[in-house]
């Protein structure tokens, strides 16, 4: 039976549903689909819950010291390839037909243009393809992920700093 595409939601919500009734709080969500902040303003727990992207957690544990440097951290990440991942084809095209010169993947394209997530990227290969696999053939294209609006990040890194106790005085 094929996975849910809102399966990694669903188990969030539910995981916090069950844990968040005898924790109280705060939590944090890390995150790398847009649609988990979403959700979980859906739920009503953004008093007591605060979500961040790795890349801004990264940020957070810089700017207290955990780390010394949070970019190359993230690039280590990124650059990381897990053993036996099997990587979608970017060029299936039919005997005959002609073949562009661009070795990148238009779908790869959209995504480092912010155009498209990387979930909706990996949608649009099919098959098993997941984020994973999306965000390893962006640096295998030499493309740097998206990055939300500086704006985003700056208001997300102060809710989850206000929720988890870590404001700035």
């Amino acid at each position: 039976m094929p996975r849910p595409r809102n399966a990694g939601e669903i188990g969030i919500a539910t995981w916090l549903a069950d844990n968040l009734a005898h924790i109280g709080g705060p939590a944090l969500v890390v995150y790398e689909n847009g649609r988990v902040p979403n959700m979980l303003s859906r739920e009503g727990v953004a008093a007591v819950v605060a979500v961040a992207t790795t890349r801004n957690m990264l940020r957070m544990a810089q700017e207290d010291g955990i780390i010394p440097d949070a970019e190359a951290l993230w690039e280590r990440i990124t650059l990381a390839h897990p053993d036996g991942l099997t990587l979608p084809q970017p060029h299936q095209h039919q005997p005959g037909a002609k073949v562009l010169n661009d070795p990148i993947h238009p779908v790869i394209r959209r995504y480092a243009a912010g155009e498209i997530s990387a979930m909706e990227a990996a949608g649009e290969f099919g098959g098993r393809t997941t984020v994973a696999d999306v965000i390893v053939m962006l640096r295998q294209a030499g493309l740097k992920p998206p990055e939300p609006p500086p704006e985003q990040s700056r208001a997300e890194l102060a809710h989850a700093r206000h929720i988890l106790g870590l404001d700035r005085a």
